[in-house]
């Protein structure tokens, strides 16, 4: 399940983040919003099988995109494993890609 946060949400959480810890320093924003965004919409696995399911039927960035929602990570990290996971397991491409 996708968590999608409005703007609004996020500027509360990075306000509360502030107040409760008396500093907000403009260098470590990244990690902040990272740190509140795990522990606000939480992070989840995913199993090889299922990723392996999306990458054959709908391809790799579906499987990437599920990876990225489940686990939080970033575009290159997601797409990384699953290009490693599709190479070492011979997973096959969804058939529209065959030609």
């Amino acid at each position: 399940m996708k968590v999608n946060r409005t703007e609004d949400e996020i500027i509360m959480a990075l306000m509360l983040h502030r107040d409760s810890t008396n500093m907000f320093v403009k260098n470590n924003l990244k990690d902040v919003i990272s740190k509140l965004v795990q522990e606000f919409c939480g992070t989840h696995e995913v199993s090889l099988s299922e990723l392996k399911e999306i990458y054959e039927f709908d391809g790799k960035i579906a499987a990437i995109k599920l990876h990225r929602n489940r686990t939080g990570s970033g575009l290159k990290v997601s797409k990384d494993l699953v290009e490693k996971m599709a190479k070492d397991h011979d997973w096959k491409k969804p058939d529209y890609y065959r030609g």
